[in-house]
Order: C-alpha cells, then sequence, then structure tokens
C-alpha cells in the first residue's frame, strides 16, 4: 500500500520498463507485452491479443561540483569581488527529464505478433550548472563566476526510437523475432571558453554546440 522509495545510482536507469525492472534478467524468456520488441521480439510471436503499454520514468537528478582551491587574485577590476575566496558549490538546477514509453503489439496469427512503439532513453537529459548565459552562481546574495563554466553549463537532450518488431514462430519449440529502429536526435551543449590566458570573466566567449540526426538505425534480432 505504501511502497517505499527507490533511488537511482547512476546517469541511467537500471532497466525500461517497470515490469523488466522488477523481473531482472528473466524478463527476457517471459517478455510478454510491447517491451519485447526492446528485450525479445521473438517472444511478440506468443504476446496474445491486442496490448496497449505506456511507461515513465521521471528522474530528478541531484548532482554538485566544489572545485579545489580559490579564485585567483589581481588582474583587474573583475577580480576585485571575489579575489582569493574560495571556490563555491555549483549544483545542477535543470528541469525533470521524463523518459516515456509507449507501445502496441498485436497477435495477427497464431504463430505471428507485430509491435510498434517509441521508446526513450532511461536517463536525465536536462543539465543546468549556473547561469545559462553568464555562468554566474549566486551564493548569500553575491554573484561568483562559476568555477565548472568551462567544463558544461548547459545540456539538452533529446532521443527518441521509433520502432517497429515481428516474431514468429515456425514451430511450437523456436521463436524468432527482430526489431527495426531508427534514433532521432536533437541535443545542445553550453559551456564557456578562454580565448587568452588566465579566467577574467570579462573575456571569457560562450561556446555553444547544436547538432542533430533524424535517422539512426539500428536493429535487435533474437531466437527462443
Amino acid at each position: 500500500v505504501a511502497p517505499s522509495p527507490a533511488f537511482a545510482g547512476g546517469f541511467e536507469y537500471a532497466a525500461g520498463g517497470t515490469r523488466a525492472l522488477g523481473r531482472g534478467g528473466a524478463y527476457f524468456v517471459r517478455s510478454d507485452d510491447p517491451m519485447a520488441m526492446l528485450y525479445n521480439p521473438a517472444n511478440l510471436s506468443a504476446a496474445g491479443g491486442i496490448n496497449l503499454q505506456l511507461d515513465v520514468n521521471l528522474s530528478f537528478f541531484s548532482a554538485c561540483a566544489t572545485r579545489a582551491g580559490l579564485y585567483p587574485s589581481g588582474g583587474g577590476t573583475d577580480f576585485d569581488d571575489y579575489a582569493d575566496l574560495p571556490y563555491p558549490e555549483v549544483c545542477n538546477d535543470g528541469p525533470p527529464g521524463p523518459s516515456p514509453y509507449i507501445g502496441v503489439s498485436a497477435q495477427l496469427t497464431e504463430t505471428i505478433g507485430m509491435a510498434f512503439g517509441l521508446i526513450t532513453p532511461a536517463a536525465s537529459g536536462a543539465l543546468q550548472y549556473g547561469d545559462e548565459e553568464t555562468a554566474g552562481v549566486t551564493v548569500d546574495g553575491q554573484t561568483f563566476p562559476a568555477p565548472t563554466r568551462y567544463l558544461l553549463t548547459k545540456q539538452e537532450l533529446f532521443l527518441v526510437h521509433p520502432s517497429l518488431a515481428i516474431g514468429w514462430s515456425p514451430i511450437p519449440v523456436l521463436r524468432i523475432g527482430a526489431t527495426f529502429t531508427w534514433g532521432m536526435a536533437l541535443f545542445n551543449f553550453d559551456n564557456f571558453v578562454v580565448p587568452v590566458g588566465g579566467e577574467n570573466p570579462a573575456t571569457d566567449i560562450k561556446a555553444e554546440l547544436e547538432a542533430h540526426d533524424w535517422f539512426v538505425p539500428g536493429g535487435i534480432f533474437s531466437v527462443q
């Protein structure tokens, strides 16, 4: 009635799909819902009827970094307010990241089943460290240049895999299946770079990397 909370142990979840996570490795053998297109499409040959599945992971990614050392002294007025002060802690304040999965499977004949679905990686895609435009971080009302600004200030990832799968059982003791998936990817990374020596924020240049690929083909083949 009142389950205990569970926390992810890294950047990705342990498995896609609630039932697959609960069953562990046994789900590969008994995958009998639309998620079979990801784990073992051969089992679609015996999924039975018409099935609709919707799973959603919602991540609240907590991560902080503290750079060792102190802000440099000298270099002009840009350093006067925080010279020789320790670097402040910088934490991710990006929005929660949903990772949905939706799939439909149907038993076409006694020996053939098909499925179609949209699969997304079970991971956190949005990160934000410090102010997006100035890479500043505010501590006790004072704004400092984020000490992590030369690594990463913002990340936005959009990944989805439309997939089509079929399973066939030519004889009762044999199942064969295949899934064709095409990935659609859009990502954006922001950080700051130093055009000259030192870390004077007045000379920082914001760097943005944007790219996309609307067709990244992939396949899964299984025999049971």
